[in-house]
């Protein structure tokens, strides 16, 4: 009993937590890049490119369940779709750690090289 009441406190305090840093602190993809700056230029992409503030994360990482109504997954943000592309093909299903961190290391080379 005494740890189902310890990991409900500490869900509502994250909760608590989370409500007051989200007005504070400003939403980067991996904590480096921001989104503003990003968008889509083609007028027939907008609603399938999920990338507007509001669909901001800090990691590709929600654990969110797109596929369950049609076209949800257009609200699943951009860079968590390309991780679950990159999951595909046997080897490499249910990895999802490990395509976040290619993501990640891919992000960093590019923009270092530049």
């Amino acid at each position: 009993i005494l740890a189902q009441e310890y990991q409900l406190a500490c869900c509502v305090s994250t909760a608590v937590m989370a409500e007051e840093i989200g007005s504070q602190v400003e939403v980067k993809l991996f904590g480096k890049w921001a989104y503003d700056d990003v968008s889509v230029s083609d007028l027939s992409l907008v609603d399938y490119i999920a990338c507007k503030p509001e669909h901001a994360v800090f990691l590709p990482h929600s654990a969110g369940r797109w596929q369950k109504k049609r076209f949800r997954k257009s609200l699943c943000p951009i860079v968590e779709r390309l991780v679950c592309s990159l999951m595909m093909h046997g080897r490499n299903t249910g990895k999802k750690v490990k395509a976040v961190r290619i993501v990640m290391h891919t992000i960093l080379r590019r923009l270092h090289l530049k």
